[in-house]
Parts: structure tokens; C-alpha cells; sequence
């Protein structure tokens, strides 16, 4: 038999996440690197380092429907400091502990991005993109 999760234990799993992206003084980071996801978000980051974002604080707004979203009320954005294919995310906290790693892209990712295709000194704009729960 199948473990299936109700919807408010899903919302509260993933308000826990967004409070452990915004733990700490400041508000929670998000780093684009070039190449593979590495295989745990504990592990040291993989490939070229392209931009770092300062996100909203708070970086999310309340989970529905066991579905957290990016707020970008105000989309949070930096200059590149690297060139090359956005490959993969991590988000961290103030502190720049890892959180979580996840897709991203212009379209179809975990996080989304004004560009994929990155050059130094460019602003990177996060544009939206959600965090889900599924109940089984």
C-alpha cells in the first residue's frame, strides 16, 4: 500500500522549506551554475558558478494546493558573474547553507529565468517558478 500525504501536511512540508530559505539574517540566495545537478544538495556544487541572486525575503509565498511559489512581486535579479548554459539551481539560505537544487530555465523548469544562455554582466531576472508536493 501506497504512503499518500493529505494536502496540509504537503503545504506545511513545503512552507517548512521556504522558512529554511529564509532562515537567517538575510534573505535566501539562489546560485545558477553550468553542467549536471549534482546527486545531493549537501554535496559541493558542480560546475561554473554564473550568477548569484539575493531572493525576495520572504522568497515564497504560502503553499497551496501543495504548491510553493517564487514570489517576484518584485523579481529578485543580479549581473552574471560567469558565461555559459544554465545547467542547474541551488537555493540557500542567508547563512549559504544548501537548501535544495532544482531545474532551471526559460520554460518547463523548477525556477524560471529571463535567460538560460548566460554572459558576464548580464542581469539574470527570476521570473516565477514553483515547488510541488506530490500525494503519493
Amino acid at each position: 500500500m501506497a504512503v499518500r500525504l493529505s494536502e496540509t501536511v504537503r503545504n506545511a512540508m513545503l512552507d517548512d522549506v521556504a522558512a529554511a530559505v529564509d532562515g537567517g539574517a538575510g534573505s535566501g540566495l539562489l546560485r545558477i551554475y553550468t553542467g549536471p545537478q549534482p546527486a545531493d544538495a549537501a554535496a559541493a556544487a558542480t560546475g561554473t558558478l554564473l550568477v548569484e541572486i539575493a531572493l525576495s525575503d520572504p522568497a515564497f509565498v504560502p503553499s497551496t494546493a501543495a504548491v510553493l511559489e517564487f514570489d517576484v512581486t518584485i523579481p529578485p535579479e543580479a549581473p552574471a558573474v560567469g558565461n555559459g548554459q544554465a545547467g542547474w539551481a541551488r537555493l540557500l539560505d542567508s547563512a549559504e547553507a544548501p537548501v535544495l537544487d532544482a531545474s532551471v530555465g526559460v520554460v518547463g523548469a523548477d525556477i524560471l529565468v529571463n535567460t538560460s544562455v548566460v554572459a558576464t554582466g548580464q542581469t539574470i531576472k527570476v521570473l516565477g517558478g514553483s515547488l510541488s508536493l506530490p500525494a503519493a
